[in-house]
């Protein structure tokens, strides 16, 4: 079984706790130590890459390198993130948001830069849907 990750903020620092299959997954080890809890909302992408959404709307991702520090990050996108009720990975490089109304967006993330406007994927409904990520 392979290895896995699980990110989790307490107070203000950012830990990496690792589940090998063996039945304890044993202490966590603080990879960020400041302003984590300034973000609203946090979210893995692929193995590694966690996404930060902060209070004035923007997306902030960083990149777990397996290192004891995780760095500083680097906004992509656009503001205005805060509109949504939920944001979560949709895989291959897919950022999706649900809009208060129900309505379904995705987003291509595409290296640091803008992420462009987005496509509306889902036409109603999602509203009351609960999001696992």
């Amino acid at each position: 079984m392979a290895e896995a990750v699980i990110y989790a903020v307490e107070g203000d620092k950012l830990f990496r706790y690792l589940d090998n299959g063996q039945g304890d997954i044993g202490p966590g080890t603080v990879i960020g130590t400041g302003g984590w809890s300034q973000f609203t909302h946090l979210f893995s992408g692929v193995v590694g890459e966690i996404f930060a959404l902060t209070a004035d709307g923007k997306i902030k991702r960083y990149f777990d390198k397996g290192g004891p520090d995780i760095g500083t990050g680097a906004f992509i996108g656009n503001a205005g993130w805060t509109q949504f009720s939920s944001v979560f990975y949709g895989g291959n490089n897919l950022i999706q948001a649900i809009t208060p109304d129900g309505k379904l967006r995705q987003y291509i993330v595409n290296g640091d830069a803008d992420m462009g406007p987005g496509v509306q994927i889902g036409s109603g409904g999602w509203q009351n849907v609960k999001v696992i990520h």
